[in-house]
């Protein structure tokens, strides 16, 4: 038996690390799925920090079949939808599901003020043996943040920058407005890939004033709103069947 502690360069799941290794230090493993290359250039240096902080490799595993998250999109001809996004799918469950054994213990980095998430995602995966430290210990995500800056450790620059989240640059499951701009705002090139891509396959990534609309409808300078908490965790795409996947 093997504790696995998924790591994604986020604040939050390298805290849940942190405490599992310093309950369980000879049975954990803390694996990376690799999507670095659609990530912030800076996360390379926060999973050096996370991995000398941890005091052991962190193992990265990968898709075998894509490259990036752009490379899903191309090939596969889908962004987002009601079943989700298909790149968490094959970037990271796909990944996942070779990887890991039937009698793994596993633990993400939902944290205490998450009950919600934790509770649909023990629901739809009965299957698993989960552990949740940032909810035993009331972790928050805020404190989660605060506990990696106390380590000495510099947050990751999407932080810095003002996002919820440390996902992929142009993150196709937000539909917040203000979001986009901030993408817009922060990477442009990002922005016009997106905006790109949305159009050609018919897709409205956002919404403005309750409505769906093509990212490049959206008026420059619309900063209102709140940032959404983007999921690209385990509870993203729960049916990763309906992908038509090979698993």
């Amino acid at each position: 038996m093997r504790r696995v502690a998924w790591f994604s360069c986020g604040a939050a799941s390298a805290v849940a690390a942190r405490l599992t290794l310093e309950k369980h230090k000879e049975d954990v493993e803390v694996v990376y799925c690799d999507t670095m290359a659609s990530e912030h250039e800076d996360n390379q240096r926060f999973f050096d920090d996370v991995q000398e902080w941890l005091g052991q490799p962190i193992t990265r595993i990968k898709s075998e079949k894509y490259d990036t998250v752009d490379d899903v999109f191309e090939k596969t001809r889908y962004l987002a939808g009601i079943q989700g996004a298909r790149c968490t799918v094959e970037m990271k469950k796909v990944p996942r599901f070779n990887y890991q054994r039937p009698d793994d213990i596993h633990i993400f980095g939902l944290t205490a003020d998450e009950p919600g998430r934790i509770a649909t995602f023990e629901k739809n995966n009965h299957d698993l043996n989960l552990e949740w430290p940032l909810q035993t210990e009331g972790m928050t995500k805020a404190k989660c943040l605060a506990y990696i800056a106390q380590a000495g450790i510099v947050l990751p620059t999407m932080y810095q920058l003002g996002y919820r989240n440390n996902n992929c640059k142009g993150c196709v499951k937000a539909t917040s407005a203000r979001y986009w701009n901030m993408i817009r705002r922060d990477f442009p090139e990002v922005f016009q890939r997106r905006c790109e891509q949305s159009r050609e396959l018919n897709v409205r990534l956002t919404r403005l004033h309750g409505e769906r609309i093509f990212l490049d409808e959206l008026p420059p300078d619309y900063l209102s709103g709140d940032l959404e908490n983007i999921s690209c965790g385990p509870d993203c795409s729960t049916q990763a069947d309906l992908f038509e996947v090979a698993i």
